[in-house]
């Protein structure tokens, strides 16, 4: 297929699919994505706040990224891994960091975003016209 993701070649345990992403990530990545990049249209109708909106968005995931990228090895040192040392408590408090860095970062957004009001419909007089 012209479309699928090359196969790794292991020696050991021959052809595999190693480099194809799972379909639980992928979905999983779905359903956060989706409703987080669907919300700067609720937000505003005006085309200049939602581009500004995205752009601020990216520049944090670009900035946030990049921290947590560099934070990885300090944080490892700190909890007694490096080289030739058991780094297992390291990456666990690596990922307990980081989950509650996104968990607190999506609570606050969950929390102080409102929607707009949407514009009240005219209420219908009583009685037959």
């Amino acid at each position: 297929m012209v479309l699928d993701y090359p196969r790794i070649e292991n020696p050991v345990q021959g052809p595999s699919g190693a480099s194809r992403p799972s379909s639980s990530s992928t979905f999983t990545y779905s359903v956060g994505q989706h409703p987080y990049s669907s919300l700067t249209p609720e937000l505003t109708a005006d085309y200049n706040e939602r581009s500004s909106l995205n752009g601020f968005r990216f520049m944090f995931a670009v900035v946030g990224t990049l921290i947590g990228a560099v934070a990885v090895g300090p944080i490892i040192a700190a909890f007694g891994g490096g080289p030739g040392l058991d780094s297992s408590p390291g990456y666990s408090m690596v990922g307990l960091i980081f989950a509650l860095i996104m968990m607190i970062t999506a609570m606050t957004t969950a929390l102080t975003v409102r929607e707009p009001g949407k514009p009240k419909e005219a209420k219908p007089e009583k009685g037959l016209p």
